[in-house]
């Protein structure tokens, strides 16, 4: 039996399975997720889903990567191969499936 992206979610997380926007989150998760991952399709969506919840319950515009102190300024955001992803259990979890699926580009030599 196969679940459903909201499914796997209210199994997961039942925490943020109630929330009034979890249809929302997953529309975004499915409008981002490619069809390579198969048969962890669903999965790679709830994942998803999941990573984008966790990050805009903390509300955070991501870690500290830069600092001055001449008129002081501070930067925000991700850095790294994968970003905001690795910012969250779900998000990495998302990127270990990434490597067992091992979506990537394949490229075509023709010659005439």
């Amino acid at each position: 039996m196969t679940l459903t992206a909201r499914q796997i979610v209210e199994a997961r997380a039942p925490q943020l399975a109630g929330s009034d926007r979890l249809q929302d989150y997953l529309s975004i998760a499915t409008s981002q997720t490619s069809e390579a991952y198969g048969a962890n399709y669903q999965l790679a969506i709830a994942l998803l889903c999941l990573h984008m919840m966790e990050t805009d319950r903390r509300n955070s515009p991501g870690p500290i990567i830069s600092r001055s102190e001449g008129q002081l300024s501070i930067g925000y955001g991700w850095s790294g191969v994968y970003g905001e992803l690795a910012s969250t259990h779900w998000g990495n979890q998302l990127l270990d499936l990434k490597k067992r699926v091992s979506i990537g580009f394949r490229n075509r030599m023709v010659c005439r």
